[in-house]
Formats: structure tokens, sequence, C-alpha cells
């Protein structure tokens, strides 16, 4: 859909790559989650406040994640804690941090040495 080019899509999308990323550096300070904010900001495209399984899925696909459409299914499932069938901004960024804990310290390494 175009939302991985130039510009704020794109910026939200380099964003998104840096989070989930094997190299990604999560959330470590409030302007990471800022930065996250403005990112589910661009993905909510109808303003909602959430996101709907397509904006979800946009925004997996512009992480850098490439999820089966399956794939993509199970994690809108496990990031929508009240099954309200969207995901709010504080079930995205728990869902972020669930993933990033996830993650051993193997594929943490690289990130370190980039501050």
């Amino acid at each position: 859909d175009g939302k991985g080019g130039g510009g704020e899509g794109g910026a939200a999308a380099a964003l998104l790559r840096a989070v989930f990323g094997p190299t990604g550096s999560g959330l470590d300070s409030t302007e990471d989650l800022d930065r996250l904010r403005l990112a589910f900001r661009h993905y909510d495209a109808d303003k909602s406040g959430a996101l709907g399984r397509g904006e979800f899925r946009s925004a997996m696909l512009d992480s850098g994640m490439h999820p089966h459409p399956f794939e993509c299914d199970a994690l809108f499932t496990e990031a929508d804690l009240d099954h309200s069938a969207a995901v709010s901004f504080d079930e995205f960024v728990r869902l972020v941090l669930r993933y990033r804990a996830r993650q051993g310290p193997l594929e943490r390494l690289p990130e370190r040495g980039a501050h």
C-alpha cells in the first residue's frame, strides 16, 4: 500500500524495523516511546486510536518481520488483550516489549555496539 516509502511513512517503517529487527533497540527511553507513538499513529489510517487487522498487518510488514498471514493473525490475537478486534497503542507497546523479551542475548549483542 506504499506506506514504506519516503516521508512520514518511511520514518514509521524505519522505526518499526529498528524496534522489531534483529538489531533493534526496543524501548529504552521516553523518546523511543514517543517515536513508537508516531509510527502507531501513521499506521492508524482511519484515526480510530487503534489498529484494525489490516492496519496491524501493514505495520508488521513494514517492520521487516514479513509474517505469513497466519502469523500476522496470531500476533494480532496475542496483541489484542481486551478482545476488541483492534490493537490499542498500549496493547501494541506490550506486544513490542514481549517480542523484545523473547529475543535471546546473542540477537541483542549487535545493538549494544551500535550506541
